[in-house]
Parts: structure tokens; sequence; C-alpha cells
């Protein structure tokens, strides 16, 4: 497994996001001032000023590239002020953008370059900036006149003739235009300008941004249907929005669209009224970027952090310890995080933690984390959903995500973890991770563990997910582990699929593995007439359960104690997954990373990152495996099995070659011998068994590994049970091999069926 894996683990109440640098893209500023796009010479870089005659946000640049990909970098002076004086001082500068393989649009086209940290410029204040190709001359300019001239200016702002300046900060040549459009707001300023956020949005005209100063605000605002962005410069940690317990903190519930953006944050004290939210109240399509909204509660059968009825948006925002509204009646409780009542939503890269859903005497319990309605939908992507508790009712709600109805969505690269179901009392108890009661939801390179499922006299809700009536569940390339359920007829630790009316889920590429009592996965009571049973295949699932490609081993993980759930080294799971018949396989694991590398995609959340999973000494001797004349890694008895050893470039002609092999069991590889300083043997010194010695070789002699094609041999796969593995590694016996002794080859494994 790659160094990057295992920097972090899966688990961390203080898990941050990554400021996405693209983010800046989505909703793109409305002013513009272009400076031309009429080149007659490259440079790797550009300096110039801008003055503001008013307040602005500077938000993007558009760039004018030679042809091709390329990387760019984008500074600011520090503390503001013109370039002139820093241009070959590089610790006067800071970094506010950077981007690799930028594909230009073409010679005096506008190719966008958004930046990672917006620039306000106060009036009659200078600053200076810095965009500049790493990896080549492409950036477009014009020949000047006078440094420091005005070249182009509107009301709001001037852009003055500058310099080209070679990366990195050397070779100044003056006066050059830089080639570009500069998008920017125009700037309304809380306190400085306006004492409350309130009456700088009742000023604010359209395209404009309300930049907030640390501090906290007691109030609750309303952006009144404007496209504008409001802003808490300083970051969601130093500027609040308190509603004191009095309505609901943002209104956003006269049609706002993505141009009306919420960015950095905190929202709290937040009391909605029936039907409305604590925190945020949506009904259409605005963005909430960089927030914490925390510790609102939710009015009647309302969400507790946000509710929407729109098509919303939210990037890098924590939702936490927020309160979903209880109900009366048969009516749901409100979820305690968020609440998509009708519509859909999108949560990049946030945090979903410690929320609590809404109570019900006879209708279904509020969704702790997250809940969407009939029809409706949620994407999830990237996203922790951690600690929060579905509320109770005649049916438990989720402790994690829960759908109902012809409802989609999809779960995808997210950790859901020790998150609690709802108590039901005459229906199942809610499911600790995700449940999808009639929806069809994708559950996608998701880990969940330590969830625990909600327990019912009519039956406990499993801890990892469940899928009932018309559910047609997919769930693919994920891990479930840790999980808990209350024991009883029917409790499954990892999945239940429930009285499948119609639905047909599918359970593909997946392990199910230590989720305590029960067990791992159950169907219960069986489908109904127009229902089918689940499709399970190619999962690792602990006691086995029918299904193609099924198998029973211990995955084999990094550090279960620690909760880093990735493969390590001769996990079985490994190349044991499929291609065939899963629909929507995702083409990168959990962390990004392509899959499938190796024979085949690999089961669980993690793709092992490494077509070779027990590396040889790395010369020039390799070994190829072939299983009834093709690659593959798995075997069954009958199989034939080629070996080919061979030294492509000669190097060990004539040479004493072996072939060892050992078998083991689930999740037990070898640990090799690199702590007796031998770290290119992939095998134990215990347990070898030796294929060919060619010491012994033939009556007349020794064997030796030819030049060319190399030595083949045969053999047939004998009976072994299944789950057992065999690892296979050659050796080229010489003295002129790297360590003295012998080069080795890369280790092959092959997992008994």
């Amino acid at each position: 497994m790659n160094s990057r894996k295992r920097q972090a683990t899966l688990r961390g109440a203080g898990w941050t996001v990554p400021v996405l640098f693209f983010l800046a893209a989505l909703a793109p500023a409305q002013l513009t001032l272009t400076t031309t796009f009429t080149s007659n010479n490259g440079q790797s870089g550009n300096m110039f000023d801008l003055v503001a005659t008013n307040a602005i946000l500077i938000e993007s640049f558009d760039v004018n590239l030679d042809a091709g990909a390329w990387d760019l970098e984008v500074y600011r002076v520090t503390g503001g002020g013109s370039f002139v004086p820093h241009s070959a001082s590089p610790a006067a500068w800071d970094l506010i953008g950077s981007a690799s393989q930028v594909v230009s649009n073409g010679v005096d086209v506008p190719t966008p370059l958004p930046i990672a940290v917006d620039t306000l410029i106060l009036p009659g204040q200078t600053q200076g900036f810095y965009v500049t190709v790493t990896n080549g001359t492409a950036i477009n300019y014009s020949g000047g006149t006078a440094l420091g001239a005005v070249f182009a200016a509107d009301v709001n702002l001037q852009f003055l003739e500058g310099s080209g300046v070679s990366y990195p900060f050397a070779g100044t040549f003056t006066p050059r235009v830089w080639n570009g459009n500069i998008h920017y707001r125009r700037a309304l300023r809380v306190p400085q300008s306006f004492a409350t956020i309130q009456s700088a949005i009742n000023a604010a005209p359209i395209q404009s941004v309300v930049v907030v100063a640390s501090g906290t605000y007691n109030e609750s605002i309303s952006f009144l249907g404007k496209a504008i962005r409001v802003l808490g410069v300083q970051g969601p940690i130093s500027t609040t929005i308190n509603a004191g317990g009095a309505n609901t903190v943002v209104a956003l519930d006269n049609g706002e669209g993505p141009g009306s953006i919420l960015d950095g944050f905190t929202v709290t004290g937040g009391q909605g009224t029936i039907g409305r939210a604590g925190g945020i109240q949506i009904d259409n399509a605005p963005v909430i970027r960089n927030c914490r909204v925390i510790n609102n509660s939710g009015g009647l059968g309302a969400g507790g952090g946000i509710h929407t009825d729109g098509t919303s948006r939210v990037e890098n925002t924590r939702i936490a310890g927020n309160v979903g509204g209880a109900n009366i009646g048969v009516g749901r409780g409100g979820a305690g995080g968020i609440h998509v009542a009708n519509g859909s939503i999108d949560v990049f890269d946030s945090v979903i933690a410690n929320n609590t859903g809404g109570s019900s005497p006879s209708g279904p319990g509020g969704a702790g984390g997250v809940f969407y309605n009939i029809l409706d939908s949620a994407f999830l992507t990237r996203c922790a959903v951690s600690g929060n508790t579905g509320g109770s009712g005649a049916r438990g709600g989720a402790g994690g995500v829960g759908c109902t109805g012809d409802s989609g969505g999809i779960v995808e690269s997210c950790r859901v973890f020790q998150n609690t179901g709802g108590n039901g009392t005459t229906a199942l108890g809610g499911a600790g991770g995700m449940q999808a009661i009639s929806g069809s939801p994708r559950v996608v390179n998701s880990f969940f563990w330590e969830n625990q499922g909600g327990s019912s006299p009519a039956g406990s809700g499993p801890g990892g997910l469940l899928g009932t009536d018309d559910s047609s569940f997919f769930v693919i390339n994920c891990t479930l582990t840790k999980n808990h359920v209350t024991p009883g007829p029917g409790a499954a630790g990892g999945i239940r699929f429930h009285n499948l009316i119609t639905g047909s889920p599918r359970v593909q590429n997946t392990i199910v593995w230590g989720n305590g009592a029960g067990p791992e996965l159950v169907t219960m009571p069986a489908p109904g007439p127009n229902g089918t049973a689940p499709i399970v295949e190619h999962c690792d699932i602990q006691g086995g359960f029918p299904g193609t490609g099924n198998f029973d081993c211990a995955p084999a993980f990094v550090n279960a104690a620690s909760d880093d759930y990735h493969l390590k080294a001769g996990s079985p799971c490994i190349d044991n997954g499929t291609t065939s018949g899963v629909f929507f396989l995702p083409t990168t694991d959990f962390d990004g990373d392509p899959r499938p590398v190796g024979l085949e995609v690999d089961v669980g959340a993690d793709e092992f990152g490494a077509a070779v999973a027990a590396p040889g000494s790395g010369e020039d001797f390799t070994l190829a495996v072939l299983v009834n004349g093709a690659l593959a890694a798995r075997i069954s008895m009958g199989d034939q099995i080629v070996t080919q050893m061979s030294t492509p470039g000669g190097t060990f002609a004539g040479a004493v070659p072996a072939l060892l092999a050992q078998v083991y069991g689930c999740g037990t590889p070898p640990v090799g011998l690199a702590g007796q300083g031998f770290p290119e043997l992939q095998l134990d010194i215990f347990g070898i068994i030796l294929l060919l010695d060619g010491n012994l070789g033939l009556p007349f002699g020794p064997i030796v590994l030819p030049p060319g094609p190399g030595l083949t041999l045969q053999f047939n796969v004998g009976q072994l049970p299944a789950g057992f593995s065999t690892r296979i590694q050659a050796l080229a016996v010489t003295n002129t091999a790297s360590n003295g002794f012998f080069a080795s080859s890369d280790a092959v494994d092959l997992f008994f069926d």
C-alpha cells in the first residue's frame, strides 16, 4: 500500500477537509474587467497592480494561455501594496491559488483560473498580483507603454500595466500588459459600513458581496431572493450568526439560485417554527460553503440544521449538534442534520456529526444525520457522517442516512461511523448506518463501522445497512465492519433486507466482516412474489453467503484497532472482486486512487494501490503465472498452472533457478524475511514448499536459467480448503545478484475458491 494511505486513520472527530481549489468556479463572479486578449508574445508569468475605486472582492481570473496543459500559480503581495518593490522577493508574497495541468482554451481565448483565497481591496488601495506558469512560457501578454499606466478601468477597478517576470520571481521585463479577465464583486462591508448583516443585504445590488468582519452577529438574516454572496471573511471559527433561539438563522426561501452563496459563517442558535429549520431554510438552489451549522433545533417535523425544498449545494461545511423537530400523529420526525422534504441536495467534503433526529409517536423517527423523502435525493461525496442518533417512532429513524419512497441518491467515498439508529415501537428499529424504506440509493466506495442498530419489539435494525419493501439498494465496493445489533430474530450486524415486496437490491465487491452478534447479512422475511432475493456477488462475508465469487476470509486490514480499514499486502480481498455485471462500477476507490489495479478490482472501499503486492529484488528476473492459459487471481481444484521464469535482458542466464511456494490461511499472508536481512524474499522460512530446485536438476546435471523465453513449468491444482491462498516466488541463485546470493521475482498470490 502506498504511504499516503497510511498517514491518517479513518476515525477523527476533528477530521478536516481540504479547501478545494475549484470551488470558486462553481458560482462565477458577476462583474468582469477585461484587459485585452490580443497577445503578441509569451512569458512564464506577469505581475500587475489593481487599484480599487470602490470596495471589491477579487474571486477569479481568466488567462490567455498557449495551447497545451499547464501548471499555474497565483500570488498576491502580502498585506497589499504594489508589486513593484517586491518583484524579486518571494517572501513578500502569498500563494493564493495553484492548479495542475490546466488545459488551454486556445490563444486569445479566456481560460478560467479560479483562486482559492479571495482578495478584498478597499477604496484607494493597490494590490499586486503575480500570475505564472511553472512549466513553460505560456502566459500571453501585449506590449505596454509605461509601467503603472492605467490600461483598463471601470467604475470600481483600475488595471495598471505591469511586468513580465520569469518563474520564479526572476528576470523582470517592462512594460507588459497581462492578458486576462478579472472577475470580482462589489463589496458591502459589515460592520464598517453597515451595522448588521441584514442591513447590508437590504442595500446590496445583485452580483455584489456582503463582506462580514469577524465577530458574533445576534440576528436572523434573509437573502430576500438576491443573487449575492454573503462572506465571513475570517471564516466560520471567527464569524457567527446567532439567532438566540428566536427564529431560523438564515432564510434562503425566496427562490435563491446558485448565485446566492453563504460562505464562512457559524450558523447557530436557531429555532424553527412549524416545518422550518433551525439553522438554514432553503426553497430553491443556493450554495452553502465553508460554514458550521451547529446547535440548532427544527420546528415541527423539520430538519434541525438544514431543511430544503429545492436543489441546493453544500460544500466544506460542518453540520453538528442539531436536533430535528418532533412530529405529531403519524408525521415523520425531522432529520437532525439535513432534511430534504422536496428536491435534492449535493453535499461535498462535509462533516455531519452528533445530530439527533426528531421523534414521532405513531410515525417514523427522523434520521440523525441526513434524510430525503419520496422522489427526492441526496448526493453525499467525500463526507463524514458520525455520532448521529436516529429519532424514535413507530419505525426507528436511521442513525446516519435515511430515505423513503421512490428516492434515489448516492453516498460515495464517505465514512459513516458511530451512528445509532432510533428505537421503534411497531416496526423495525432504525439502521445504525443507512436505511432505505422503499428507496433505491447507491452506496459506493464507502466505509461503515461501529454503527449501532436501534431496537424494537418488531425486530432490531441492523448496525450497517437496511433495505425494505420496494428497496433496490445498490452497495458497491464498500466495507462494513464492527457494526452492532441487538440480538433477536432477523438481527444482522452488517446488512438486512426486510420484506422485499418488489425490490431487487445488489451487494457486490463488498466486505461485510466482524459485525457483532448474528449473521452478517440477512434476508428476512423472504422476498414477496414480486420481489427478488438480493444479488450478492464477489463479497467477503464472515460466515459465508450464497452467491457467485463470495468468500469467507479475514480481510487483513492495515490496522483495525485504529480504524484504518485499508487493505494490507496479502489480503484475500485484493484482485478478488469483479467488473462483470456490476452496475455503477467506480473507476476510483475511497482515496481517489484508480481502480482496478492488478488483475481485477479489489473487494471493499480500498483498492490496494499496487499491482505487485509482494515485490522481489527488482532485477532482471521475472515470474509469469498463467491459470488455464490466462492471467488470474483465483484457482480451483483441477486448474492448470503454468509458470515461466525469465531473465529478459540475459543478466542471469546460467543462474540456477528455484521455484518456491507457501500455502496460507485467510488473511494471514507470509511476512517474508525482511527481518532476517532478505526483504526481497516474500515467503516465511517455515512452510516453504520447494517446487523446483535447479541444483537437483536432471540426471546429467543441474538446470540453469536459459536466455530468452526462460524456463516453463506446469502444475495441476490439488484439493485445498476454500479461502486458502498460495504464494509463489522464483529465485535465480547466483553471486552476481545485488545481495550476492539470489535475485528474486515479484511474488504471485493465488486464491483458492
